[in-house]
């Protein structure tokens, strides 16, 4: 059994060594951010003790929302056991190559669900979940798109993007026109 502790740590005392993720997109750090003031942890970062400091093994994007939201401590999950560079590198890889991100149309119908059950506007959800109101929005314009069209986007036939601007065009006629020709 691995000997590991969950623990609430400075965040100055997190070190984010060279990670396997080289690009941060700094609208998402900031959306993770709000998301961090609202909702707080829901997944503690992991790391391994190095001297007096704590090596961030997976977690890089969570620190970094949690500076820019000025959370001074987090939930850290320490790993206590010696780790080569190589088992670090496999864990991050691990961490992020198993990762599957919801489709566009789950987190649709998530936002959907979420609404009905709060009663909270698009606004308050785009807040809560650290989300743009424009994509909320975009995002549950999808869900008025026949459930055809839907599939195509669930397939991957016709991007997301492009699935919004259908949902603009009322005509259903018009619709399965442009379809047609995407």
């Amino acid at each position: 059994m691995e000997s590991k502790v969950v623990q609430q740590l400075p965040i100055d005392k997190l070190d984010c060594v060279p990670q396997v993720r080289k690009r941060f997109d700094e609208e998402g750090i900031a959306g993770l951010a709000q998301s961090l003031r609202e909702v707080g942890f829901l997944q503690p970062i992991n790391a391994r003790r190095s001297g007096d400091q704590w090596v961030v093994t997976d977690g890089e994007r969570r620190v970094r929302a949690a500076k820019l939201a000025g959370i001074k401590t987090v939930p850290v999950v320490i790993d206590e056991r010696e780790l080569s560079d190589g088992e670090v590198i496999q864990r991050q890889l691990v961490s992020n190559c198993q990762r599957e991100d919801l489709s566009v149309l789950e987190k649709a119908a998530a936002i959907n669900r979420l609404m009905r059950e709060t009663q909270w506007t698009a606004a308050q959800v785009a807040m809560k979940l650290g989300l743009s109101q424009a994509s909320v929005s975009r995002l549950l314009a999808l869900l008025t798109l026949p459930a055809e069209v839907r599939s195509k986007v669930e397939s991957g036939e016709i991007a997301a993007s492009a699935a919004y601007q259908l949902a603009r065009v009322k005509d259903p006629q018009n619709q399965t026109q442009l379809v047609a020709e995407a």
